[in-house]
């Protein structure tokens, strides 16, 4: 016989209507496998169907718990983000045996550091290419390597770079925070440490939104221009994070007769994949935002 089901305490109730009240259309996950992680007893685990895809997300407990006002929430894939997230905001460390996040690493090594135990594996922080390289300034050949370093590294060029990498891999944006790949990028060139030109996931997310924006007036005068009618075609597309999208493309010729293609928008679509919210969609990228005439 089956045990019932102990009641639930008044303070547990209304940490889950917090949660639910902050996550509306989300349920109890109903997940096929088990989650090994020790992440997960930290966490809510939640899920929210959208038509035939099915959202699942991680809700951080200490967050409800505390009443802040921004909950942690992740996807479930994003393991990495919520030991960082446990780590930095509650303090919370990885149980002896399991796998720790990139920050709590960090500040071990730190402390390791000064303790007199610095890892094997980590280079000394540099603050100069003449250090990192050991070099004599007062040399005229050392000066001429030091600076052709100097001249050679372009910070914004190494982040674009970076960017195109990522978006043209298909990686998770937080993946420019790998310690390991950081690590190469330094063994390549001290000058990514010395200035500073490691991105995160946020700054990889505001780079690609605002080269956007910033190509976005050069595209509209290019589709106001064309002689004939632009073609518009928008497929959904699911990314590895169970994250809904749109891809919205126009055909269409340019001045000179040449057949040309572009990709104008790729929204995320949260409701149910109707006609009318797709249409919605695809009117806001290209009614609203480049001002082209549907018909």
């Amino acid at each position: 016989m089956a045990e019932p089901i102990p009641p639930k305490s008044p303070t547990t109730i209304e940490h889950e209507r917090t949660l639910f009240r902050l996550f509306p259309g989300y349920l109890w996950s109903e997940r096929t496998k088990d989650t090994g992680s020790w992440v997960w007893d930290f966490g809510h685990d939640i899920q929210k169907t959208q038509g035939s895809s099915v959202t699942r997300r991680w809700v951080c407990k200490c967050c409800i718990q505390q009443k802040r006002t921004k909950v942690g929430s992740y996807q479930p894939d994003g393991i990495n983000n919520i030991k960082n997230h446990l780590f930095d905001e509650h303090k919370i460390r990885a149980p002896p045996g399991e796998s720790k996040g990139p920050q709590e690493k960090r500040a071990d090594e730190i402390e390791a550091g000064r303790k007199g135990q610095p890892p094997p594996t980590m280079p000394p922080k540099q603050k100069s290419i003449q250090q990192a390289l050991g070099l004599n300034a007062m040399k005229d050949r050392e000066r001429d390597i030091a600076n052709w370093y100097i001249e050679r590294f372009d910070k914004h060029v190494f982040q674009a770079l970076v960017v195109q990498w990522i978006t043209n891999r298909n990686r998770s944006f937080t993946m420019a925070e790998d310690e390991d790949l950081r690590r190469v990028f330094e063994y390549l060139n001290p000058a990514v440490e010395i200035q500073h030109a490691h991105l995160s996931g946020d700054s990889v997310r505001a780079k690609i939104i605002q080269q956007y924006r910033q190509n976005m007036k050069q595209v509209m005068e290019v589709l106001q221009k064309c002689p004939g009618l632009i073609h518009i075609s928008f497929d959904g597309w699911t990314a590895r994070n169970r994250l809904p999208l749109y891809g919205i493309a126009c055909f269409f010729r340019n001045e000179r007769g040449k057949p040309m293609k572009v990709t104008i928008g790729v929204p995320e679509l949260a409701d149910r994949h109707t006609g009318e919210n797709i249409a919605e969609e695809v009117y806001k990228v290209c009614g609203e935002t480049l001002k082209i005439t549907l018909s």
